[in-house]
């Protein structure tokens, strides 16, 4: 049959890579220029019975544009990541099924092949090739195997150009594939296209909008700040706006049943009582507005946004806050928010209801049938957030809590979150309590005057795996074995278990995000709606891009938690009489000494704020414990100034310790106040609350009668 391409809109992110959003000619708008010079170079590659060879740096949608391509012309698709160790005979299994089945197949990143895995690539395909311009329906192998040709079968290789230039690559391959060079991508064109097709009002203005934030984004913000605004990732921020437009829209019409629902009630009530009365006719106004709404505008004559853009255009800038801002550390977001506001200025706040607690809402009499609004979900997610952090002695305040709010948003929006932070900002205990407090939400539903509780108990649950912990990521991966079948590792057993399940499971890969186990994931993988994927770690620097931009990611600086929350949440458990005390010391000496120990001192080992303070807490528990009848509230906090010292000081070298005691000396007056030159890290408390000096722990005399001085001898020092 003959094929016809039909103009249609190609954005060029992996949004569109699955064949599920494309638009034909109702749509009115083109493809782009350049994706149009690809399509005709790979779509002549192909006259020719040649491959295609698509070259260029990451993120410039080699790996789309084939599924473009395809999608266009009806073929089937098969896109292969290969890697350094392929086994060649995998190869050749993959190409003769190919041949034999007319499809086309994309291999990915051929430049990290191996020599011999790439020369049963190449060797494979111009022996399809050299069949195909022959006009033979059958392939000799080196085998003399003859297996059936299809002659709609395609090939596709992929290459980083800033890892591998075109150059190292085998003179055979370039001779068999037609080298296509992709560049960046047209932001501004796919933006404008994105939101056309999505419905928003004045694209036009709305994505210059969005390319002049990423033009002063990239001026303003550091280098690594600039890969989170690709369009892969506004993309997902237009998605989040048409999920808030939507929840608009659905408590507009439930607002409008209930209000027609009250009227219909009402005039029957008054249609009763009121017999005889004649109703007044109604008379509709109309604005001048609404009188120009059907004026045709010239060519170049601005157009000023109406009262529902400049609504769709607010809702874009609020998903921007939701979805961008929680990738940013305090000081960029300072910067990005002025950013913000400069290139969405003069707009609307977008339109809210008012927040109704579920007490008030089950509490009205009338039958409102339907679910909560929305927004009372929000609230009810947020009093259950509250609660279950309680449970779990932690202390829910505001900006922990928000965090978590933000995770559970970008939940909705990506399949996967990146949460990234330093050791000890609340990362893992954010991600349990939301799994927990999603576990346990119960939804009110007011139907007939009753109010009848769904529970959702056990819909969540939270699995964690450390892909770091074996040195072989087969294990966690899966391999493929000796008679070439696949065998399931621990990741992809659980995802295969997960996808059969009905509840939501939320995947949490705990480590470093680096290539050793993060090229695993491609989009060969089958995820569910029901599989949240989480990734923690600490550092984003060794990420690749492609993992990063595919991403939701949510940052948590070490000021989310401090020291503040950690020592309240500790002091709920002691006495009242010991967490007077304390609490006056902790604000005293903490965000001094914590400052000091962080910036001004050259540690061997990585230092983590909670973590220090953890141990201090730890010591200082064992201490008021082993110590039953402390003296006064002056032993009490000399005993955690001794804590204080040996938690925060005790990594510290002999000139850092020197300093960090001339800092303690201004900060408390419970330490020793002998005239001489002393050093905190001297002396110790003893029982009866007082400071003593080490040295007098020391015996002065050791008595060496009854001991071989041949073997081993313990001497007590100062530092022992």
């Amino acid at each position: 049959a003959e094929v016809k391409l039909v103009p249609c809109i190609w954005i060029l992110d992996s949004q569109y890579g699955y064949g599920t959003e494309f638009y034909g000619t109702d749509a009115g708008i083109p493809i782009s220029p350049v994706t149009e010079k690809c399509f005709l170079s790979m779509s002549l590659a192909l006259k020719q019975m040649m491959g295609t060879l698509l070259v260029g740096p990451p993120g410039s949608c080699k790996t789309e544009t084939v599924k473009g391509l395809a999608n266009i012309l009806g073929n089937f698709v098969g896109m292969f990541q290969v890697f350094k160790e392929q086994d060649p005979a995998c190869i050749g299994q993959i190409m003769q099924g190919i041949a034999m089945d007319g499809c086309w197949g994309c291999f990915e990143d051929v430049h990290i092949i191996n020599k011999t895995g790439l020369s049963v690539l190449i060797d494979y395909a111009q022996s399809i090739f050299k069949a195909l311009k022959a006009k033979q329906s059958y392939l000799c192998l080196l085998d003399g195997t003859e297996i059936f040709l299809h002659s709609t079968v395609g090939l596709f290789l992929t290459v980083n150009t800033p890892k591998t230039p075109t150059s190292q690559l085998p003179c055979e391959v370039t001779q068999s594939f037609r080298t296509v060079t992709l560049i960046a991508p047209d932001v501004g064109f796919i933006l404008k296209s994105k939101c056309a097709s999505m419905g928003f009002r004045a694209p036009s203005v709305l994505a210059n909008r969005l390319k002049l934030l990423v033009e002063l984004v990239k001026d303003q913000l550091p280098p690594e700040i600039h890969h989170h605004f690709t369009a892969q990732a506004l993309t997902g921020v237009l998605k989040r706006a048409v999920q808030k437009r939507n929840q608009q829209k659905e408590e507009k019409m439930a607002d409008k049943n209930s209000t027609k629902d009250e009227a219909s009630r009402s005039d029957s009530q008054s249609s009763e009582t009121a017999t005889g009365r004649i109703r007044q006719p109604t008379f509709s106004v109309t604005t001048n507005k609404q009188s120009q709404s059907g004026i045709m505008y010239k060519p170049g004559t601005p157009v000023t946004l109406t009262a529902q853009g400049k609504q769709d255009h607010s809702l874009v800038c609020e998903a921007i806050d939701e979805i961008i801002s929680p990738r940013m550390t305090t000081e960029n977001y300072a910067v990005f928010k002025s950013i913000l506001k400069d290139c969405f200025r003069n707009l609307p706040k977008p339109e809210t209801h008012a927040r109704k607690s579920p007490e008030k809402e089950c509490t009205k009499s009338c039958g409102t049938a339907g679910s909560l609004k929305t927004q009372e979900k929000e609230t009810d997610f947020e009093h259950a957030l509250v609660n279950k952090a309680l449970e779990s002695k932690l202390i829910p305040h505001k900006a922990w809590i928000t965090k978590c709010l933000q995770l559970y948003t970008l939940s909705q929006v990506y399949a996967g979150v990146i949460i990234a932070g330093p050791t000890g900002s609340g990362k893992s205990s954010c991600i349990q309590t939301v799994v927990s407090a999603l576990s346990g939400l119960t939804s009110t539903v007011s139907q007939a005057g009753h109010t009848k509780k769904v529970s959702t108990e056990n819909l969540h649950r939270l699995l964690c795996i450390n892909p770091m912990v074996v040195d072989d990521t087969a294990l966690i991966f899966g391999t493929i074995g000796h008679k070439h079948e696949w065998v399931d590792g621990i990741f992809t057993h659980a995802i295969r278990k997960a996808n059969r399940n009905r509840s939501t499971t939320w995947l949490c890969l705990d480590g470093v995000l680096n290539s050793s186990w993060t090229d695993n994931f491609s989009n060969k993988l089958f995820l569910s709606n029901r599989i949240k994927l989480l990734f923690e770690t600490d550092d984003l620097t060794e990420a690749s891009p492609s993992a990063v931009s595919s991403c939701g990611i949510l940052y948590i600086d070490r000021d989310v938690v401090g020291w503040k929350a950690v020592t309240r949440a500790w002091l709920d458990t002691r006495p009242h009489s010991e967490a007077h005390v304390l609490l006056k010391a902790f604000q005293k000496t903490l965000d001094p000494v914590i400052s000091f120990v962080l910036s001004n001192t050259k540690c061997h080992l990585k230092l983590s704020e909670v973590g220090m303070l953890k141990t201090c807490l730890d010591l200082l528990a064992a201490m008021l414990t082993e110590n039953i009848e402390v003296s006064g509230d002056l032993h009490i906090e000399r005993l955690y100034i001794f804590c204080l010292i040996w938690s925060f000081g005790g990594l510290l070298d002999s000139s850092d310790r020197r300093a960090f005691s001339d800092l303690l000396k201004t900060l408390s007056t419970a330490l020793p106040d002998d005239d001489l030159d002393i050093c905190v890290f001297d002396y110790y408390v003893d029982e009866s609350g007082e400071w003593d000096p080490w040295l007098a722990r020391v015996p002065e005399v050791m008595f060496t009668d009854n001991q071989d001085i041949l073997g081993e001898v313990f001497v007590d020092t100062v530092d022992t």
